[in-house]
């Protein structure tokens, strides 16, 4: 099955709460890039504080697929999920359960 028929995408371009309930899982990261590195930092917070349960980076005019699928999802158990996007053109959708 796809992932956009199993699981809610959300695309992400600049800093934004992605999920505003703990208790959700990132099923997988779609991260292009234009100019500039990208770079996606994802927090179990509703803003970008404390440390990034994931830190993801792609090199100028790349995309690349982080699928987790395979192993159920990264759980963020607490309070939701914030994305903190950075570099030129940065881009990304966010498929969650």
């Amino acid at each position: 099955m796809s992932l956009t028929a199993q699981y809610h995408r959300v695309r992400v371009a600049s800093d934004v709460a992605v999920a505003d309930a703990g208790g959700r899982r990132v099923m997988a990261v779609l991260l292009t890039s234009a100019a500039a590195v990208s770079t996606l930092d994802l927090f179990d917070a509703a803003s970008a504080t404390g440390t990034a349960f994931l830190e993801l980076s792609v090199v100028a005019g790349d995309a690349r697929l982080f699928d987790f699928t395979g192993i159920g999802g990264v759980m963020f158990p607490t309070t939701g999920i914030f994305a903190d996007i950075g570099g030129t053109g940065a881009a990304a959708f966010v498929w969650i359960d």
